[in-house]
């Protein structure tokens, strides 16, 4: 790459490779040859003889998507160059904006025209952008957080009128209303799932915009679940974060409060990515949750294990026997049934984990002659991790079954 700027030499008109040059320079993003001709208003092929002409002047000189030239110099070019390339670009957005936003309407102008009419005073037109339209235009080809952007860009630029337009920026923030109740009405299950897909920066976004702080503290959480699993552990981390600091501003608000199988992940997901202070903090409101549960709940036997498995995860085992121990004593008040169940789920989360002193110690609590079972259960290396369901109340019997199956200690 030379070090001084080259002189433009082609064959072509040299006006229209001039422009072209000038346009990168002045576009915020890559144009496609094909852009680049509704510009310039000339045929794409022209666009394509002017580009191989100037290819050296060009970073990245594909036919498919143009960037700044960076061997030429921008000195080439007066203000009044690059003011009259992004008048071309704003005329050529107003087609698209005359035939109300057709589903054609190109990428670049998707991405940034609310930006340049912010930047060239358009208030006029960037409130009229502001629209239901647009709105459906960009949730389709990027996020809501994107929409977000352009309404508080024109909100911004009526707050800044003279006088303030008061009715602009009302307008600006019922849209954004209007935004954020669409986005609410995306439960967290919809955005874990937009998350497996492969798009978690879209949930991500999603997530961000939920107004209801157990919702988004339930979609951070399950995003950063798929996170971890794919190894991407900067990115969960930062997702096990916003799920905590959302959990932190949920247990404070009065209404629908996060179960303890959300906050036992979340612990979970912090203890993992090496958050251990706001894992402990995490494992703490999860307890508390567990505790106050009620018995009427459905799950509420796999709703504490979890909890119980949050707090190992956090390197709480204390806490998580102190859990079981509160289900043994009554807290939460649940029949014979439920209460068997639950501690044996419990114990069997402390055999999962490793903890067989603790799991065969707890097993002895309930009565139900399990401890060979544990033993057993250790010495085959069980490497399963993930909650599982807890055993029904017949748990008793099909564990001793087996202990007999294992062949460790015979009947007692």
């Amino acid at each position: 790459m030379p070090d001084q700027a080259k002189p433009i030499d082609t064959s072509l008109p040299r006006g229209l490779t001039r422009d072209l040059l000038c346009l990168l320079l002045a576009a915020r993003d890559g144009l496609s040859t094909e852009d680049l001709a509704e510009v310039l208003d000339v045929p794409q092929a022209q666009i394509q003889d002017c580009v191989a002409a100037a290819a050296d002047l060009l970073a990245d000189a594909t036919l498919v998507e143009l960037r700044r030239p960076i061997a030429f110099s921008a000195s080439e070019f007066s203000p009044a160059d690059i003011a009259l390339a992004r008048e071309r670009m704003l005329a050529w957005a107003r087609r698209f904006a005359a035939e109300g936003w057709p589903d054609s309407t190109p990428g670049y102008v998707l991405k940034h025209h609310a930006a340049d009419l912010s930047e060239a005073g358009e208030n006029h037109d960037l409130y009229q952008l502001i629209s239901p339209r647009w709105m459906e235009l960009r949730l389709a080809s990027g996020s809501p957080a994107a929409f977000g952007r352009d309404a508080h860009l024109a909100f911004q630029a009526a707050a800044l009128e003279q006088p303030p337009d008061i009715a602009q920026q009302l307008r600006c923030a019922l849209v954004s209303a209007g935004l954020k109740s669409f986005v609410a009405d995306v439960s967290p299950d919809v955005v874990g799932l937009l998350a497996e897909t492969g798009d978690a920066g879209r949930a991500l976004e999603f997530a961000a915009l939920m107004p209801d702080a157990v919702q988004r503290s339930d979609a951070y959480s399950q995003i950063a679940s798929v996170l971890l699993r794919d190894d991407k552990t900067r990115e969960a981390k930062d997702a096990a974060y916003r799920a905590f600091t959302a959990m932190r501003q949920a247990a404070g608000q009065i209404g629908p409060r996060i179960s303890e199988q959300v906050a036992a992940g979340i612990t979970r997901a912090l203890a993992e990515t090496g958050q251990t202070d706001r894992a402990r903090e995490a494992a703490d409101l999860a307890f508390q949750i567990a505790g106050a549960a009620e018995p009427t709940v459905m799950g509420i036997s796999y709703r504490l294990m979890t909890a119980a498995e949050a707090f190992m995860a956090a390197g709480l085992a204390e806490k998580a026997m102190s859990l079981a121990e509160g289900v043994e004593q009554g807290q939460p008040v649940l029949d014979d049934s439920d209460k068997g169940s639950t501690l044996t789920g419990i114990a069997l989360a402390f055999a999962r984990a490793g903890l067989t002193d603790q799991a065969v110690q707890l097993a002895e609590k309930i009565g139900y002659d399990l401890a060979a079972t544990f033993d057993c259960l250790h010495d085959m290396g069980s490497a399963h991790r993930g909650p599982a369901h807890p055993p029904g109340p017949q748990a008793g019997r099909h564990l001793a079954g087996r202990r007999a199956v294992c062949g460790r200690r015979g009947g007692r």
